[in-house]
């Protein structure tokens, strides 16, 4: 079975942070969606981190968090990150 390379809006996703984790964390990808292998800042806790679109999510959204995507906004969704910015 072929890898998703791509994720709609909404659809979880698996993020690999740059966080001492044991884990990849869930979140939902952004408003346009996204690619795997995207680098993405995410909400974790109190503060936003950096990532990479690992592949699907597994269905567990970490510590009550609805949303992620590609970046992050006030809603706790993920932006995806460009370059340089």
């Amino acid at each position: 079975m072929a890898e998703q390379a791509f994720f709609d809006k909404g659809e979880l996703i698996g993020v690999l942070t740059t966080q001492p984790l044991d884990r990849v964390l869930d979140y939902r990808a952004p408003e346009g969606g996204c690619f795997l292998g995207a680098f993405v800042e995410v909400p974790l806790g109190p503060r936003k981190v950096l990532g990479v679109v690992w592949g699907p999510g597994q269905g567990e959204e970490p510590l009550g968090l609805s949303g992620a995507g590609c970046g992050a906004d006030a809603r706790g969704n993920a932006r995806v990150s460009a370059p340089g910015r």
